[in-house]
């Protein structure tokens, strides 16, 4: 960036009086100034550098930030803004450099959308190499979120750094440890016979949660199945072919929480009970008829014994 009157950018102007341009970006600028006299001999080099702050209240931001590399920011946080679900077992190091005016307390801290603040044990280096100003280095280990969110936590929460009674927001991140949660259908228990030769489709509804259709599982017979993931009506859809069934089913959600539902054991689809009573159907009928066939004859015969005895 160059003086207003430095128009051929050079670095060089003349006299001793000057403008510094209007900043319109937060950031941090040195002024280098030397003096040379008609002459041209050169002064040493005289470095005042300063921070100017523009729309912030703070100045902060969240280091070695790269989406590609999913590092920073983008640790937690995806381009859009929106955050990554992550257990607390999954966070990594997040490298913060906060500036602060010489005196000024430097705090990183979470805070939920009621404005409550969980402070953090961010800590680090300072550098007082800016006059009138500190350059904090901090970071917040990952052990902080392992340790602090053991019970049963699904929340949104902002990533802020606070100075001299400001704050700004660094970043959005969501926590969740809770496995997701679904509704079977009412039929669907072990033992079920879904009557007819067609295949039968079974729907998981209610899914509470955004699941990782990558990472989910349906089995059948101990195989994997394919199902579809429905995220707009948080349902998920498998078919079972005719015959017997040994159905499991694994939903995970995108921090990594697993739910792994009970198989459910003997399921058939077809007419497979419906021969097995038409059997057993046949079996009692015959045994019916054979033992009123065998009362009927034994009865004549006590008949015929009781004329002969009276005759």
């Amino acid at each position: 960036m160059y003086l207003d009157e430095d128009k051929d950018k050079s670095g060089r102007i003349k006299g001793n009086i000057f403008t510094l341009p209007d900043f319109t970006r937060d950031g941090v600028y040195a002024l280098e100034l030397t003096a040379v006299d008609v002459a041209g001999n050169e002064s040493l080099l005289n470095v005042n550098t300063y921070a100017r702050m523009v729309e912030q209240d703070v100045l902060a931001y969240i280091m070695d930030s790269n989406p590609e590399t999913k590092t920073g920011l983008y640790s937690f946080q995806y381009k859009n803004g929106q955050p990554i679900s992550k257990r607390p077992d999954n966070f990594s190091d997040i490298k913060i450099c906060a500036f602060a005016k010489s005196d000024t307390e430097v705090e990183v801290l979470l805070r939920d959308n009621n404005g409550d603040e969980i402070k953090t044990d961010a800590a680090g280096v300072i550098d007082y190499s800016i006059y009138g100003f500190n350059i904090h280095n901090l970071v917040l280990e990952s052990r902080f979120f392992k340790e602090t969110f053991q019970d049963d936590t699904d929340i949104e929460l902002y990533l802020s750094v606070k100075n001299d009674g400001k704050r700004v927001d660094l970043g959005t991140m969501h926590i969740d440890n809770i496995a997701p949660t679904c509704e079977l259908p009412e039929e669907f228990k072990s033992w079920h016979w879904y009557f007819g030769e067609e295949e039968r489709t079974i729907t998981v509804s209610n899914i509470n949660e955004l699941v990782d259709e990558n990472r989910c599982k349906v089995y059948d017979n101990g195989r994997e199945i394919d199902f579809k993931y429905y995220s707009d009506n948080n349902t998920l859809t498998f078919t079972l072919a005719k015959g017997w069934h040994n159905v499991g089913i694994v939903l995970v959600d995108m921090a990594g929480n697993v739910n792994n539902i009970q198989e459910i054991r003997n399921i058939h689809v077809g007419f497979f009970w419906l021969w097995v009573i038409g059997a057993l159907s046949a079996a009692l009928i015959t045994a019916i008829v054979v033992a009123v066939v065998h009362n009927i004859r034994k009865r004549r015969k006590e008949e015929e014994e009781s004329e002969l005895a009276a005759a």
